[in-house]
């Protein structure tokens, strides 16, 4: 296994078991906690959103409603590069 693939799935299980955390992304009654680094590298626009580190509180990013499903491949893409499953991919656009 490559470093790069060895390290996002070390991440990746990190995001799924919670441990480290550090921003909720909320869609509509949904609450996904994920890493703050991750985020910032794969949006620059999420980068302006974020507030430098902060172990007072957790940061929340509101996106728009879309279903569970939908948000968990968005950040399993962001996590690992890829989705592994059957959503369509115009579920994947907001």
């Amino acid at each position: 296994m490559q470093y790069l693939e060895h390290t996002s799935l070390f991440w990746w299980n990190l995001q799924k078991e919670g441990q480290y955390t550090d921003v909720v992304l909320v869609s509509g009654q949904i609450q996904v906690r994920v890493h703050r680094e991750i985020l910032l590298r794969v949006s620059s626009f999420l980068h302006d959103l974020v507030p430098p580190s902060c172990s007072c509180e957790t940061p929340a990013i509101t996106l728009p409603k879309v279903q569970p499903d939908t948000l968990k491949a968005l950040v399993e893409l962001a996590y690992t590069g890829r989705y592994v499953g059957d959503l369509p991919m115009k579920c994947l656009r907001f």
